[in-house]
């Protein structure tokens, strides 16, 4: 009888690690599948992140651009000349 009760421990024994070392591998293989779905979302986002990055700093870019040409014209020398040519039309 107690080499019953002991046989049946150890095949209780055998059991539960076969139940425990299956559920190692299905949470690894878990791990396997949110892995698969969640690394291309993080790679689409910084993807994205960096795309929207670089379009404003080509709408920065242009802003500095424009302002650049802006701050090269002379308001007054501009006057001057228009003034000037209207005068030379109005000669003629």
């Amino acid at each position: 009888m107690g080499y019953k009760i002991n046989h049946s421990i150890i095949r209780k024994n055998n059991t539960d690690s076969k139940k425990t070392l299956d559920n190692i591998i299905r949470i690894k293989a878990s791990f396997t599948v949110e892995a698969a779905v969640i690394v291309p979302l993080i790679l689409f986002t910084i993807a994205g992140v960096i795309d929207t990055g670089y379009g404003m700093f080509q709408e920065a870019k242009a802003a500095v651009e424009i302002e650049e040409e802006l701050t090269k014209l002379d308001q007054v020398d501009i006057v001057r000349k228009m003034t000037f040519i209207q005068q030379n039309l109005k000669e003629k």
